[in-house]
């Protein structure tokens, strides 16, 4: 892989669980992974859409981008989970991780059913984007 390609990994979370989503990513997340991941430091930025998505289904879009990483298996959160918290601790907080998102079926159908009540009509599925702003995280203050 080339070292400019970017990994983009989308996360539809629960907009009433943002903000706890958010504390995850700085309070568990990261000094997991600053702690035994430390070359990910810099490389894994988080994203979020400055607005949830459509319709009543009340989605926040935020995504990883990493930049000079060269596998998906760089980015696998189970062996720095493991390390800093025990397996037990390591399988319940990835529990609790998986818990913050909407699973992508309902993600699609709540927004093609918006954009077609707004009048979006056959275009429903041919391009798809977000407004999107950059958040700081602990691993930008620990690298």
């Amino acid at each position: 892989m080339a070292s400019n390609d970017v990994f983009l990994i989308l996360n539809p979370v629960r907009t009433e669980l943002a903000d706890q989503f958010e504390a995850f990513v700085n309070d568990i997340l990261g000094p997991a992974v600053a702690a035994h991941q430390p070359e990910l430091s810099g490389k894994v930025r988080l994203w979020r859409a400055t607005e949830p998505e459509p319709g009543a289904q009340a989605i926040s879009i935020y995504a990883f981008v990493a930049q000079g990483v060269s596998s998906w298996e760089d980015l696998d959160l189970l062996p720095a989970f493991t390390e800093h918290f025990g397996a037990d601790g390591a399988q319940r907080h990835l529990t609790d991780f998986n818990d913050f998102f909407v699973d992508h079926q309902t993600w699609m159908t709540a927004w093609t059913r918006a954009w077609t009540e707004e009048g979006g009509g056959d275009d429903v599925a041919r391009q798809y984007g977000w407004q999107m702003q950059e958040l700081p995280t602990y691993l930008d203050a620990h690298p």
